[in-house]
Parts: structure tokens; sequence; C-alpha cells
């Protein structure tokens, strides 16, 4: 088979089909497949039963890890990231994975750089989510998303991350959370509050939150406003949005949001005046540069006075 076709077997077993599982353990046993072998090793461990069944996978996976295949170095990298069956050992996990990854499968990709994202090593992820998703994954796509958003390992690119939030909806609860923010503040895309509510209600189902959804029902202005601030602090966006959303509900006479509004005001006070100061402070440093030149110039007699 081609890795192409193994790739297909791999997500098609993923997915929860046992006549794949069954039948790739028939060629890893019964021909020696190494990559089947490597497969099967895979599915063991996304169904928990590494520890359960060792006497029957760690065979297999030594088999496919002796003969360097990929799938196999998949498997043992998602066990090493999580420590399962094996010492948990981030950096190892990475070695595996990236021996997968540039051997072409997605799944590696994915990991990998969901990997170096935990490690904050944005870089590598931003460069391994984005060739996941050209291979068409679409797992890391809100991660993604927040690259792009945030200028995280790469040129930031406001449009590119409101269609990865777009396409991520459909498993990221996270994703409508985003949407609601890009939809109240116009960043990117025309202002408009009934999306930004709509989005904010379906962060709401989608994580089945009874106290987001119950600020869903009726028609009070305050507590949609109330909702989406709440549902912005999920995703940690910045305190002075979501002072200006709790506030603008503590206007609409919500006593909530006006509580939530009163802890946040010294908290942006204070950056905005450590923002203040650190602005001062490279502006003063820029004109001792200066100055040092000149002072440098004159000594050397290079000022042309």
């Amino acid at each position: 088979m081609t890795l192409f076709e193994y790739n297909n077997l791999l997500a098609e077993a993923v997915g929860g089909n046992d006549d794949t599982l069954i039948s790739l353990y028939r060629m890893a046993t019964d021909d020696g497949d190494v990559s089947a072998m490597g497969i099967v090793s895979c599915l063991y461990f996304l169904n928990n039963r590494i520890d359960a069944d060792q006497e029957v996978i760690i065979p297999l996976l030594q088999k496919s890890l002796d003969a360097d295949n990929p799938f196999g170095c998949y498997c043992y990298g998602c066990m090493l990231a999580d420590g399962i069956g094996v010492e948990k050992d981030r950096n190892k996990a990475k070695k595996e994975m990236l021996y997968a990854a540039e051997a072409g499968i997605p799944r590696a990709m994915y990991v990998l750089g969901m990997l170096h994202y935990w490690d904050r090593e944005f870089d590598d992820s931003y460069k391994w989510l984005y060739k996941a998703r050209e291979m068409g994954t679409t797992e890391g796509l809100y991660i993604l998303g927040l690259h792009f958003n945030n200028g995280w390992g790469c040129i930031q690119n406001k449009q590119s991350a409101l269609k990865c939030f777009q396409e991520a909806t459909s498993y990221e609860k996270d994703a409508f959370a985003m949407l609601a923010v890009y939809n109240y503040l116009g960043d990117t895309i025309p202002k408009d509050m009934v999306k930004a509510f709509s989005y904010a209600c379906s962060y709401a189902n989608f994580s089945k939150d009874k106290d987001l959804q119950a600020l869903c029902v009726g028609e009070d202005y305050g507590k949609w406003l109330l909702l989406l601030g709440k549902v912005m602090q999920r995703v940690n966006i910045n305190n002075k949005t979501l002072l200006r959303v709790f506030s603008e509900a503590e206007r609409e006479g919500n006593e909530e949001a006006a509580a939530i509004a009163a802890k946040l005001r010294p908290l942006v006070k204070e950056e905005e005046d450590e923002k203040e100061t650190k602005e001062l402070l490279e502006d003063v440093k820029e004109d001792w540069k200066d100055l040092l030149g000149d002072i440098i110039k004159d000594g050397l007699g290079l000022s042309g006075d």
C-alpha cells in the first residue's frame, strides 16, 4: 500500500471502524506488514488499550520501530507525550513525531504542532499546524486560528484567523467565543451584535453550561451583554475589552455586570499605567542613545561642526 492509502486507513480506523482495526491486525500478524503494525499500535493507544494489551501490542510496535516505520513512530510519540505504557517525555515525543510528520502523516503533523504549542514554541507549532491543515486535518484549526490572531510564529492575519475559527466550530466550542469577539468588536468584519450574541449562545449550548444557557433566554439586552462578557472570559480576552462589554451591560442596569466591571477597572488602569511607563522608558532609552551617539561623534571630531 502507499502512504496515502495507509493514511486513509488510519483516519477511517480512528473514526471507530472496528472492521478496519481487525483487518489491519491481520495484515500485521499474518503478512508482517510493519506499517499495519504501526497503525494497529496507534489504534490500541487511541482506544486506551496499551496498558491492558501490552502482550499483544508491544511486540508489534517494537517491530514497527525497528523498521523505522513512521506509523510506529507516531504511536510511540503519542505514548511518550502522554506517558502511557512508557515514562512521559515530551522532548522524545517531539523527536518521534517529527520523523512521522516528515514522512507525511497528517495526524503526526497536528500532534507535533500541538506539542510545540504547549511548550510555547510558536514558530514550530505554526509550521506544523499549517502543514496539517494543508493535508486536510481539521483538528488543529482553532489553535492555528489563535496563531493568526496573535501573530504567533507568523504575520498577524485576522482574515485567516476568522476563517480558521469559522471552520473549527464543528468541534471546538471556543471557536464560537472567538467569533463572538470578532463580531462584537467589528474586527476584520462589520460589527454585528446579533451575530455576536448568537455565537455566544452557541458557545453556551455547545459547552452545555446551564448558567450561560439561562442568559440566552429572553430579550434583556443587559443580560445578553453579560453573557457575551462571560463567554469572552472563557477564552482569556484582554481586560480592556472585557471592561468595555461589562460596562455596557452595567449601563443597561445589569448589577452582576456592574460588580464585574468594578473589579476590572483597577486592573485595566494598572495595565495602562504599566504600558505608559514602558513606552516612556523606551522613549528615554532612544533619547539617550541619540545623545550618546552625538557625544561619541563630538569626541572623535566627526560632528561636522
